[in-house]
């Protein structure tokens, strides 16, 4: 989409934001409540069939909806509408004004413990919201994290969120090597410990800049289970190291039930609220969020 262009009458184009599988992000102008806001806009279509071009334009209605059922949720961007212009899906989110947890893995590497673990407690709240109403998100990843200016940790892009205990029945496979679990990639029916596994590959890669396995770019899809190996283990920080094994693990039974548990185990690596920040602290910084309010949850 270029710039000054029109979706559906209403959103003038001002820039891009990024490109996905199932389409592209711009920033526009709603004409109409006079704000600016992220558009996701299905691709135009090329070679696809008018089928698979219906089901992937489907696809982004489903996001939509689940992303409206969602509104009420700190840490989840706003959907504000959905439609069609010149066959193509779109809808309609909240602009953020923040930088992914990606760059910021990569603008200040490794990061601090204090620092993950503030990043970790506030998807966990976010998380245990979307687990208490029976989803799953199944793609938690440094791409799909936003921190914003204050140091507020929002989760973005629900297109394949599932409810608990659904399976892939299609042969397809969901999620991103690295980030999803053994349970997801085979099929099997998925659960809040399916997100917790992705949330123990982003506390490792943070601390560590590595994720948890070797064949961390692949699928791990073979019958035997590989054990974060010990040379990663003994780069985590003591206070991290058995809680972060455990949420990895292959067996599901093995990690925490909840993402209220870990933000138990990680209480004590918080900042207390009051205290003055690091001067060294990252800009913008996680534990900001604790530090001014007694928690994320208590509005």
């Amino acid at each position: 989409m270029q710039k000054g262009m029109m979706i559906d009458g209403r959103y003038r184009v001002l820039c891009p934001l990024g490109s996905g599988g199932e389409g592209e992000l711009v920033v526009a102008f709603d004409e109409e409540r006079k704000r600016k806001v992220a558009v996701k806009l299905q691709h135009p279509r090329f070679f696809e069939s008018t089928t698979s071009y219906s089901l992937i334009g489907q696809n982004l209605v489903i996001e939509a909806k689940i992303g409206q059922s969602f509104t009420d949720v700190r840490g989840i961007p706003v959907v504000y509408d959905h439609g069609r212009h010149l066959g193509r899906r779109y809808f309609v989110m909240e602009l953020i004004d923040g930088c992914t947890l990606r760059d910021f893995i990569l603008t200040y590497r490794p990061l601090k413990s204090q620092v993950a673990v503030a990043v970790i407690a506030q998807l966990c709240d976010i998380l245990g919201v979307i687990h208490d109403r029976h989803f799953v998100h199944r793609d938690v990843k440094p791409e799909n994290i936003i921190i914003t200016l204050r140091g507020e940790v929002l989760l973005l892009d629900l297109g394949i969120a599932v409810v608990a205990e659904s399976e892939i029945t299609s042969g397809d496979v969901f999620g991103t090597p690295g980030y999803a679990p053994y349970e997801q990639i085979r099929g099997s029916s998925v659960t809040a410990r399916t997100d917790i596994y992705a949330l123990g590959c982003l506390l490792c890669e943070m601390v560590t800049m590595r994720l948890p396995f070797a064949q961390e770019q692949e699928w791990n899809i073979g019958k035997q289970e590989y054990p974060v190996s010990p040379e990663l283990v003994a780069t985590l920080p003591v206070g991290l190291r058995d809680l972060v094994v455990s949420m990895v693990s292959r067996d599901p039974s093995v990690r925490p039930a909840s993402t209220t548990e870990i933000v138990d185990r990680l209480a004590h690596l918080l900042p207390i609220p009051g205290s003055p920040s690091d001067p060294k602290a990252p800009r913008p910084d996680p534990t900001a969020w604790f530090r001014d309010r007694s928690r994320p949850s208590d509005g």
